[in-house]
């Protein structure tokens, strides 16, 4: 079984099928509701927050724990869409793990992670039932903005018309959202830090400083904020137990900085200017070691964790006593680099192996200055229960100090509900009273594909989740959150908005022409703003965005940077062309299948903890494979036309190479008996063989005996990953199962030993030369490569 690459001309109407969803959006209301969360979750019990087409739950405990502070220190949650069933019942259409957060949180299932708490650090390791009532009351008597969907009249809908129409807006309210980027969030956390604003300022004045910095660690290919991030972990790495470190990485480098800066610039006069020279001085070091690698060992210049590794070591030895003298010298240097030369491997920074990488280079780094200072590096290396206790002791004692208990009365951001037309907003920018890129704001992101479904879903009468705003004193009105869409609605309609510099600038897809990959709306694809009708350019221009406003008048400390970042970093999105999100929209029967392959062979895993469906997504990868390339013939061209070969880290990569085209299969109706039929396949097929090579032939076939015999065939180490089961298929798919249980045990061997060249460097051309072996070895029909 066979398809080709592209998809045919369907042989079912695609127009009509996509009329008949658009004309169900007339038969519903959409309205904003507020619900209190004592209603919903515990006088009702009309709520069901996982339906089969939501993806699991996914967040961990910091992460719900954060989102529980939001509530209480903000009075505030983001919105649910809830779909109102005839029964009256709701059933959460996008919103379960803020939901199913507060039901475990009422219901006692987790307590609250220190972690996880930047404000209410008191309320650590404390459950539900053991806050104050007053917080209790607080939690219960919120308000939870809601935006409730049901049918226009009594007639309602049919089954099939509720779930499709459900599945519909599960995936357009999931679509636009980008989680922030590391360096999104550090812009927002150390806006006004006063060392991050120093060192911006000394850095754009002295060139010569910030072209050793690019230099030394290669920044040239980063911004600033990742710079700063870097800057501020070596400030402070020294004061950290490496293995915390490991453990913790930027958040205990966050944690500590916070705390730090906190104490010494409030204590030492001039520390900013000592601070700097220190860093002009190690970086200068650090110059001179790159510049004797460079004659001496030039393949080594570019060997980056090796400064980071030397930059630490110095700051341990300043801090245990060590003159910089007795570093700063010749004969040091000279033997710094040959130690660096000889401990090469040990210095090589492989992404797929982090912690044991950073360790060993941690460590060798510490065995050299050891050896040459006289210097015990044990205390900086592993933290010991005193340090842990002294550690918790000052972080709490700072926060103590920064916040103290203050969470007392009535919620402290008071938010005001309201609404605005775009043409309101657009006005209101014309007079620069609408500011859409205040400092702590990310730039625009949002891709024209996903911005057109923005502007297809409001032409529908979407209601789109609100946008909050920080109104200045000043009656300026700032942006917090939602600033993607507004680009989009502008970048549409060919207006401009103001810039951080105060000059008005259009955005980056300024007059675009809308890109929809399935459009509802008849006539509107591939057309620009001044293009539609003049109805609809009305429809959107008087769009009505709900605004939450927070008055900087009546919310005195507010941080708005500080919301920002709460709303957005790490809302663990949903990605398109994942299980997770295939789960919530195509063919039922599909799903059914996937499923239960997995259920009947619980052995088939890539994560035995599984919460994000990666399990299921393998095996529809799988399945894919099994479509896509069929059984018998194959060759190397036609395998690349489907996977992609690469070396990373001087290691393999393997990876499906048009995830689109498994999602276009997937939602194609022409293509569901054929997948359905290659599930089929795949089951009886590469499933029954690898069975074989893994049964247990003196006894019971246990599941762990076959996990570990699969573990051992695929030489899976610290975890498995999905492209071994790539190179399984592979392999199997030219052998057949007669040959397989004749020759299992010469098999085995040949299989681990591809598995082992994934390993090597330079290994694609190994890799692909032996798999074409084991299949003429094994007599599989071959044909010649082009």
């Amino acid at each position: 079984m066979q398809i080709s690459l592209k998809l045919s001309k369907h042989k079912n109407n695609p127009y009509m099928e996509n009329l008949i969803l658009a004309n169900l959006f007339r038969k519903i209301k959409m309205a904003n509701r507020f619900k209190l969360i004592n209603s919903l979750f515990i006088s009702d019990r009309k709520l069901k927050y996982d339906p089969p087409y939501q993806r699991l739950y996914v967040w961990n405990d910091v992460k719900a724990t954060n989102f529980i502070e939001t509530i209480l220190w903000h009075g505030d949650a983001p919105p649910v869409i809830l779909y109102k069933k005839s029964d009256d019942s709701l059933e959460a259409i996008d919103g379960r793990q803020r939901c199913e957060t507060i039901d475990r949180f009422l219901n006692d299932k987790f307590s609250l992670k220190p972690q996880g708490l930047d404000k209410l650090w008191y309320l650590s390791g404390k459950t539900f039932s053991q806050l104050e009532d007053d917080l209790k009351n607080r939690i219960l008597f919120t308000k939870l903005r809601c935006i409730i969907i049901e049918p226009n009249d009594e007639k309602g809908l049919t089954h099939q018309e509720e779930e499709a129409l459900k599945k519909e807006i599960f995936k357009r309210y999931n679509m636009g959202m980008s989680a922030l980027k590391k360096e999104e969030v550090y812009k927002a956390q150390y806006l006004h830090d006063e060392i991050t604003k120093y060192l911006k300022m000394q850095l754009e004045n002295d060139t010569q400083l910030q072209g050793q910095l690019k230099d030394v660690f290669q920044y040239k290919k980063k911004n600033t904020e990742t710079m700063m991030q870097h800057l501020r972990q070596l400030l402070v790495l020294a004061d950290i137990p490496l293995n915390r470190y490991i453990a913790e990485r930027e958040d205990i480098i966050n944690k500590y900085y916070d705390y730090y800066t906190c104490h010494i610039i409030d204590k030492k006069e001039g520390y900013l200017k000592e601070l700097l020279s220190k860093l002009k001085r190690n970086i200068d070091f650090l110059t001179e070691i790159k510049e004797m690698l460079s004659h001496e060992y030039p393949y080594l210049t570019n060997t980056l964790i090796v400064y980071d590794c030397i930059y630490w070591a110095i700051a341990v030895a300043e801090k245990e006593g060590i003159a910089f003298g007795r570093i700063n010298n010749k004969t040091f240097k000279t033997r710094l680099i040959n130690h660096i030369a000889k401990n090469a491997q040990t210095y090589s920074y492989y992404r797929s192996n982090y912690a044991q990488s950073i360790r060993q280079s941690y460590l060798s780094m510490a065995t050299f200055f050891s050896s040459q200072l006289i210097l015990s590096f044990t205390s900086y290396l592993k933290a010991d229960r005193q340090y842990t206790t002294d550690f918790r002791n000052q972080i709490n004692q700072y926060i103590e100090k920064q916040l103290g208990h203050t969470l007392k009365g009535e919620p402290l951001t008071q938010a005001t509900p309201t609404s605005l037309t775009i043409g309101d907003i657009i006005n209101l920018m014309g007079r620069k009273h609408f500011n859409i890129k205040p400092p702590y704001q990310r730039m625009e992101v949002m891709t024209v594909t996903k911005a057109s479904a923005l502007i297809e879903s409001i032409l529908l009468g979407f209601m789109l989740t609100p946008i909050y705003v920080f109104v200045r004193a000043s009656g300026v009105i700032e942006v917090i959150d939602g600033q993607q869409r507004l680009l989009a609605l502008i970048g549409f309609l060919g207006q401009q908005y103001l810039g951080e510099q105060g000059e008005f600038i259009t955005t980056r897809k300024n007059n675009f022409t809308l890109n929809l990959a399935r459009p509802l709306l008849q006539g509107v694809n591939k057309k620009k703003f001044s293009q539609l009708p003049l109805i609809l350019q009305n429809k959107i221009r008087n769009y009505n965005l709900d605004i939450i406003e927070i008055k900087e008048s009546d919310n005195i400390g507010f941080k708005p940077e500080e919301l920002y970042k709460r709303l957005n970093h790490k809302p663990m999105p949903i990605k398109e062309h994942t299980f997770e999100f295939w789960n919530a929209y195509i063919d039922g029967n599909l799903i059914h299948d996937i499923k239960g392959i997995y259920q009947r062979n619980p052995w088939l895993y890539v994560k035995k903890e599984d919460n994000r469906m990666q399990n299921l997504e393998m095996i529809t990868f799988l399945c894919y494979l099994n479509l896509s390339l069929g059984t018998g013939t194959l060759d190397m061209h036609r395998i690349r036309e489907v996977l992609d070969f690469y070396e990373y880290d001087a290691h393999m990569v393997i990876r499906i190479k048009y995830k689109t085209h498994v999602s276009e299969i997937l939602e194609s109706a022409d293509y569901k008996e054929m997948f359905l039929s290659s599930l089929n396949h795949f089951e009886k097929d590469f499933i029954q063989k690898v069975m074989y090579l893994t049964d247990n032939l003196k006894g019971k076939t246990t599941e762990s005996f076959r996990n570990r015999r699969l573990d051992i065939l695929m030489q899976t180490k610290s975890a498995r990953k999905t492209m071994r089961f790539f190179v399984l298929w592979l392999v199997l798919s030219g052998i057949s199962t007669e040959q397989l249980k004749e020759r299992q045990s010469a098999l085995q061997s040949e299989i681990k030993t591809i598995f082992l060249s994934l390993n090597i460097s330079g290994g694609r051309e190994h890799f692909e030369k032996l798999l074409q072996e084991i299949w003429m070895r094994h007599e599989v029909s071959m044909e010649s490569e082009a």
